[in-house]
């Protein structure tokens, strides 16, 4: 028994909660942790600016961390903070990597000695007295002694795009900005002033194209109802499909967090088809610019961004077809794009067109194998102790299901239930209704039932109570589940057994079972899986995600062919742990003996 318990090297769950920062009145990021190596709008996305530190000649990938340190908060649209240098255009690289909401870091003019709260106040002081009197020097002679400028060595090269650019900034400067369009048109401030104010002498090409469109569009652009839609602190609540794949790809406003949560949430509003087609598309936008600007496209952000979309599209599509297999290499396996990203492609492309592979199904055993192993036992062959070495275990059936160790029958019930969970395809957590999902769940309802025929006293009721305690114990959420409710359910309607149980088993069944409290959205049991990321081997419970997403399905995702931003993140922060589970699965010795006897019964 000893040797038994020593097989399981676990720590006790601890409550953790997901780190999260409150922001600051000046600042305007959701900084809410999401999955590591997942990225999602709920992750730190920088604002519209790069700094030289952050620049390199190759894409890597990157990790998102976060600090103790500053976080301040930036709009949701927003930049990547590690490229290559882009041949289209000088590129910003005065500001830090993390834009500092009212920073002037011209090495050409005075630095400023107040911190960030104190220019924050400043700001704030402005922004009051433009609004009391527009025609006040006291705000320009703050605004002259501080040496402030709106828009920090930003580089309008897409007046597009012109609306998002102004919803990147901070939402005090974003005030003041509106202001000032209102004083030029009431002739307060000359168009050289205007210019000052919001650059500060920055010598722009675009300048006067970039001031005269803002200030005909001002109803527009200032205006949070579009597309996107924006709240009042600079967050996109709503944004048409097409405009967010644009967006991503944007040389300034897109970012690998950006595209990351794009080809990850893609499947709740539209298919890989689609956004091939769109790419199909957008590389000839690109094609056409290149020529007509005669630029090398090797060191092109958009470039480097349309390959990481591509490459995350194609690899959530189960097959493609020869016709748009052939389509993509005729785009993409060009010489516009690196060796490294047309090599992926092919690999991609060989092993998902149609015919050339096929999913590995779960593990059955053979029927006519074990029925050739099968051997009757008399009821004095039976074993009296637990049976604890599982290359002893040759025979399983309902009669001497008990004699073997709790802990075996746990790991060959996981064993039984990774082999299913395994050959699932991500994109089918995208929705819980298909036909792979409700096969899965099927199968895993076959436990109940063999709960149900075998629970008939005090001794059966405790092995199965220990069964679901090894299940969650080795992080089998599903398994660990289905026991407990099963059990529960059992003690309301079967009023004989509930009768047999002592008072110490109940505490065990409730203090167990309260890991999946709904209380807080399920935080308990979140908790505990969170704490197992990156480490340990883990299936999350597939019964609990379907009560959370019937809950979410109230909230539509797209509503007059706006997405509902917050709606598809809560949806993908749920399947975003089976999505995880799949790329650290278990490695489990088979008993075919247990297989066969769990597939027979769950038939």
């Amino acid at each position: 028994m000893t040797t038994l318990k020593q097989q399981i090297t676990r720590n006790p769950f601890q409550k953790t909660t997901p780190k999260s920062i409150v922001p600051p009145l000046h600042t305007n990021l959701s900084v809410a942790q999401s999955l590591p190596c997942l990225g999602s709008l709920s992750s730190p996305i920088h604002s519209p600016y790069r700094s030289k530190s952050s620049r390199s000649s190759h894409q890597t990938l990157r990790t998102i961390t976060s600090s103790n340190q500053e976080n301040p908060q930036t709009p949701l649209i927003t930049t990547p903070d590690q490229h290559t240098n882009c041949s289209l255009r000088k590129i910003p690289s005065k500001l830090s990597k993390v834009c500092r909401l009212f920073y002037n870091d011209d090495k050409r003019k005075k630095q400023s000695t107040c911190t960030d709260s104190e220019i924050f106040q400043i700001w704030k002081d402005i922004l009051i007295d433009i609004k009391n009197d527009g025609t006040s020097k006291k705000w320009r002679q703050t605004w002259k002694n501080n040496n402030l400028v709106l828009f920090e060595d930003f580089i309008i090269n897409d007046l597009k795009f012109i609306r998002e650019y102004v919803w990147c900034l901070p939402r005090v400067k974003r005030e003041v900005l509106a202001c000032l369009v209102n004083c030029v048109k009431l002739g307060y401030i000359d168009d050289s002033l205007f210019q000052y104010y919001l650059l500060n002498n920055q010598n722009f090409k675009e300048a006067s194209s970039f001031i005269q469109t803002l200030l005909d569009n001002s109803e527009y652009i200032f205006d949070s109802n579009g597309d996107p839609c924006y709240n009042e602190d600079g967050f996109i609540i709503q944004i048409s499909p097409k405009k967010f794949f644009l967006v991503c790809l944007h040389e300034i406003l897109g970012s690998d967090d950006l595209i990351t949560f794009f080809t990850e949430s893609y499947p709740f509003f539209s298919d890989s088809l689609t956004i091939l087609r769109w790419c199909f598309e957008y590389h000839k936008k690109i094609k056409k610019d290149f020529l007509n600007q005669s630029v090398n496209t090797e060191n092109s952000m958009e470039l480097m961004r349309l390959e990481k979309l591509i490459l995350g599209v194609l690899s959530k599509k189960e097959s493609l077809d020869e016709e748009i297999a052939s389509e993509v290499k005729h785009y993409f396996c060009t010489g516009m794009y690196s060796n490294s990203f047309t090599v992926s492609v092919i690999e991609i492309l060989n092993n998902k067109v149609i015919g050339e592979t096929k999913k590995v199904s779960p593990i059955t055993p053979s029927l006519k194998e074990e029925k050739k192993q099968k051997k009757s036992k008399s009821s004095d062959e039976r074993r009296t102790e637990y049976i604890e070495n599982i290359n002893e275990v040759q025979d399983v059936n309902r009669e001497n299901l008990f004699t073997i160790h709790p802990l075996i029958v746990a790991q060959q019930l996981i064993f039984f239930d990774s082999s299913m969970f395994n050959v699932i395809q991500p994109i089918q957590f995208y929705n819980c209704n298909s036909c792979c999902i409700n096969k899965y769940i099927s199968k895993l309802t076959g436990v109940k039932c063999l709960i149900q025929k075998h629970t008939t006293s005090l001794e059966t009721f405790s092995f199965f109570l220990e069964v679901a305690k090894f299940c969650i114990a080795l992080n089998d959420f599903n398994m660990g589940y289905i026991i407990l409710e099963e059990l529960l359910f059992l003690t309301k309607t079967n009023k004989d057994l509930s009768q047999l149980l002592s008072h110490e088993v109940e505490q065990q069944l409730t203090n167990s079972f309260a890991l999946f409290s709904p209380v807080k959205r399920y935080d308990t049991y979140k908790n505990a899986i969170y704490s197992l990321l990156s480490t340990e081997s883990f299936i999350p419970c597939i019964f609990i995600l379907e009560k959370q997403l019937k809950k979410l399905n109230k909230k539509p995702l797209i509503e007059n062919n706006l997405l509902n931003i917050v709606s598809i993140k809560e949806h993908y922060q749920l399947i975003q742990l089976f999505i995880y589970a799949l790329q650290n699965p278990y490695q489990l010795e088979q008993n075919v003996s247990f297989q066969f006897f769990f597939h027979s019964m769950f038939n």
